[in-house]
């Protein structure tokens, strides 16, 4: 009977291995995605940084570890003045903070991290209400 048992014990034995394994495996890559999107996810415009924004954000949308590739989903607190793709809109009146957040998939595991911008109000003159005044010199 036990010789008889033995094969059903050890595939039982290697079950539980591979889950163990594969376990391991996702909280590995786990760790790396977490480590990686902490670090620069996205490229400024040239004069741009975090708390000053004017241009578009070029956003990470693959990271590659360990020969394995991950789509990274971008969500914005405001579309309307930075869009999931990173183009900016800049508002007309007032600076507006936005709130860019970076997902990344690692099987049933979702690793988001949040990022703060400050896109700075447009500098657009409204040409269409501007009179030009033009001074003689009636001293000539």
């Amino acid at each position: 009977m036990c010789i008889l048992l033995f094969p059903i014990f050890v595939a039982i034995l290697f079950h539980v291995y591979d889950a163990v394994s594969d376990y391991v495996d996702e909280k590995s890559v786990v760790k790396d995605v977490e480590h990686r999107i902490s670090g620069q996810m996205f490229k400024f415009s040239d004069g741009d940084f975090a708390e000053y924004v004017t241009g578009d954000i070029e956003l990470v949308k693959l990271i590659d570890i360990d020969e394995q590739v991950y789509e990274v989903e971008w969500t914005s607190s405001d579309e309307q003045i930075v869009n999931t793709n990173g183009h900016v809109v800049r508002p007309q009146h007032n600076n507006q903070d936005v709130v860019m957040t970076a997902a990344v998939r690692v099987g049933d595991i979702f690793i988001r991290k949040q990022y703060n911008f400050t896109i700075i109000k447009s500098s657009v003159i409204d040409t269409e209400n501007i009179k030009i005044v033009t001074i003689k010199d009636h001293h000539g």
